[in-house]
Formats: C-alpha cells, structure tokens, sequence
C-alpha cells in the first residue's frame, strides 16, 4: 500500500476514473475467494479489522481523502458499499447458486436482486451508525395518517 501511496498522490496524480478502477481492482481481489472463506468473516474481529484497513486505504485513494476521513463518510463519496457487506453478498451468491440444482429454472435470483438487498443492508447499516451521520442527510420522520 506504501507503494501504491507514492504513485497516486492526495494533490496531482492520475483522476478519478483510474482511481475508481484501482480501487474497484482491490476490491476484485478481496472478494475473490470470498464465497469460500465468507462465512468465516463473521466470526473473526481480527480478520473483518484487516479488510476494513486494506478497503479504508484504497477507498481514501480513490476519494483523494486524508486517513482523517471516517470509514463511512468515505464509502459513501467513493459510491462503494462496505466491505463486510459484500463479502455476506458473495457467499450468499455462492450458496444459493450451488443449492439451486438447475439455475434456468426461474428459481435463480439476478445479480441487481442480490445488489439491491446489499444496497438495503447498507442503508440500515448506515442510519445505525454513530461515526459519519452527518453523511447520511437529514432524518425523516414517518408521514401519519391523520
């Protein structure tokens, strides 16, 4: 990461579309084995902790923010849900896809749907989080019925 520090400088360096895509490129080889090892994640502090770092960095490039920045604020500029939520997205992917014996069935969920349900655990995610809710605009109070 040092490395990748020195090439994309905070102030000049490449824009923002080749930062998009080296963070999109980092993000590739995180998720890359995780239907495998996903289920694993929840149960190890020290392992989520590790992921959180790697994605915060690359995240913090691709924004060309300081590591002042907090973890959601820069999730939401960068457009990118948290990682921890798209290591559950692929192996619940992975799991329905290997328990649906014929996936041309109908049976078989599309890849929007699976990105939907993330994008609401997201949202919840957010609206319960402490750190960055200013990020998240204003509260809205339900409408009543009267």
């Amino acid at each position: 990461m040092l490395a990748l520090s020195r090439l994309m400088p905070n102030i000049g360096g490449p824009k923002e579309a080749r930062r998009k895509l080296l963070a999109a490129f980092v993000q590739s080889v995180i998720l890359y084995g995780a239907p495998v090892w996903g289920p694993s994640f929840e149960y190890s502090k020290q392992r989520t902790d590790q992921l959180l770092l790697v994605k915060r960095r690359s995240v913090l490039c691709c924004i060309c923010a300081y590591q002042t920045r907090s973890q959601i604020a820069a999730n939401i500029i960068a457009s990118m849900p948290a990682i921890d939520l798209l290591v559950t997205e692929r192996s619940e992917i992975y799991r329905h896809r290997r328990n649906t014996a014929f996936p041309d069935n109908g049976t078989a969920m599309e890849t929007p749907a699976w990105r939907r349900i993330t994008i609401q655990r997201w949202v919840r995610q957010l609206d319960s989080a402490e750190k960055g809710e200013w990020t998240s605009g204003p509260r809205r109070e339900p409408l009543s019925e009267t």
